[in-house]
């Protein structure tokens, strides 16, 4: 099909509800292609989870100039490719491989991640021992790689191999089972982080996590703590806010007849210790969107309700706690969403843990995701400063969007004790600056 000139291009896009924080991310990114491009997002009305044929069909009948399929869509209803085909609709498959039905694919390289994690674990092994595999339900890039690069290292044995179910409880189980059956295991790869972590946490109980090296793969926040605490060598960052927007350009050019390649593959990062700080401030940045991606997601007050709570409890729940440590000396809480008393003694609680448990000395408080503000927030936020400064630690207020400025402004509210920058990247280099200066003084 080739776009009329002169007329809006029209994009489909079917995908599961997003109350699932990898495909929410990917979301995002397709939402800001969509502004960059000025295209027209052409959706469901109703959870394509809860009815694949019904959300497939009433986008087909919107009649987009493409649509974009992702793998959680084709995977759990093939059929629903149908509709788009049947009216010659070219269709973008997302995080799935290269078919005939496919105008184009666009996805992470995972056999390139796998290749990065793994030539890292098989060094931290000394190139040879027993490796036990933890991969998910389904056959995927990152299990034919690692049979691919076992081949070329004889001297790593795969000694212990059962799935998981992409949880850490399932990562729990199958440790503990591969540790019944051998006593001298010396790494082990997870297929993701959550199985990754469970892996490593079975480990620390049998006292051997100076024997065995553990990566696991994705990125997400449970996988970033473990790198920070020490439990996890490495992880892959798969780069899904990318993915999703070159998706979305991808359909674009589809729509207007460019010729394009079969398959975009959108490189991925190896995350460890070294450039943690790097990587965490390029994922944090994004949880403000993504909490608000997931909530506008649910189709009633009651689900919205019950959405926003259960997202902030995983949220809280793979962080092992709302604080975020960028550093030794700095730490980050992201804030989404209303502030009533209850959460304002939550948020004060979580900062007086935090600060004490990490000793920091900044304590960045990001409010992107806070659309409107009012004195009782301002007020909570001045109390929050005012604790952190009991502790001996610095607030720093980021995020502030032109129109919580102006109701700063026009409630006569002054934020006393906070430091404010425009965006948590400026907020961390000024934090990491003002230590640099305090480390000086003290050395010279």
């Amino acid at each position: 099909m080739t776009q009329t000139t002169g007329a809006t291009l029209r994009i489909g896009c079917v995908h599961r509800d997003l109350d699932f924080p990898y495909w929410a991310t990917f979301a995002q990114g397709i939402n800001a292609a969509v502004a960059e491009l000025g295209v027209e997002l052409c959706l469901p009305s109703i959870d394509a989870q809860e009815d694949w044929a019904g959300a497939a069909e009433e986008v087909a009948q919107q009649r987009p100039d493409a649509v974009i399929l992702s793998h959680a869509v084709v995977g759990m209803f093939p059929p629903s490719i149908e509709p788009f085909l049947a009216r010659n609709i070219p269709v973008v498959g997302a995080e799935i491989g290269p078919a005939p039905h496919f105008a184009s694919v666009v996805r992470a390289d995972e056999a390139q991640g796998t290749e990065l994690v793994l030539d890292l674990l098989f060094k931290r092994m000394g190139g040879c021992g027993k490796l036990v595999s933890i991969p998910g339900t389904h056959r995927s890039e990152r299990e034919r790689t690692l049979q691919r690069m076992l081949k070329e290292h004889p001297t790593i044995e795969l000694a212990f191999e059962q799935a998981g179910l992409w949880t850490r409880e399932s990562g729990r189980r199958v440790m503990q089972a591969a540790l019944e059956q051998h006593d001298d295991i010396r790494g082990v790869f997870a297929h993701n982080d959550h199985m990754a972590v469970g892996a490593a946490e079975v480990i620390a109980e049998h006292g051997l996590s100076d024997q065995i090296t553990v990566v696991g793969f994705d990125a997400d926040p449970e996988g970033l703590v473990g790198v920070r605490e020490g439990q996890l060598a490495a992880t892959v960052y798969r780069g899904l806010y990318k993915v999703g927007k070159l998706t979305l350009q991808r359909a674009v050019q589809v729509a207007r007849g460019e010729a394009v390649e079969p398959e975009l593959l959108v490189p991925t990062t190896l995350i460890t210790i070294d450039n943690l700080v790097e990587a965490t401030l390029d994922t944090t940045y994004l949880l403000p969107g993504l909490l608000r991606d997931l909530i506008s997601s649910s189709k009633t007050q009651r689900m919205l309700q019950q959405r926003t709570i259960d997202m902030q409890r995983t949220i809280i729940r793979e962080l092992s706690t709302p604080i975020l440590p960028i550093s030794d000396s700095i730490l980050i809480m992201p804030l989404v969403g209303a502030i009533d008393s209850s959460r304002a003694q939550q948020i004060m609680d979580a900062i007086l843990q935090g600060i004490s448990r990490y000793k920091a000395q900044y304590m960045i408080i990001d409010i992107t995701g806070i659309s409107m503000i009012d004195t009782q927030i301002a007020y909570h936020l001045i109390q929050a400063a005012q604790a952190i400064k009991l502790l001996g630690a610095q607030a720093l207020l980021v995020g502030i969007s032109p129109d919580v400025a102006h109701a700063l402004t026009g409630l006569g509210i002054e934020l006393h004790g906070l430091i404010t920058r425009s965006t948590l990247q400026e907020g961390f280099l000024y934090a990491q600056r003002r230590l640099q200066r305090s480390a000086a003084r003290l050395t010279g």
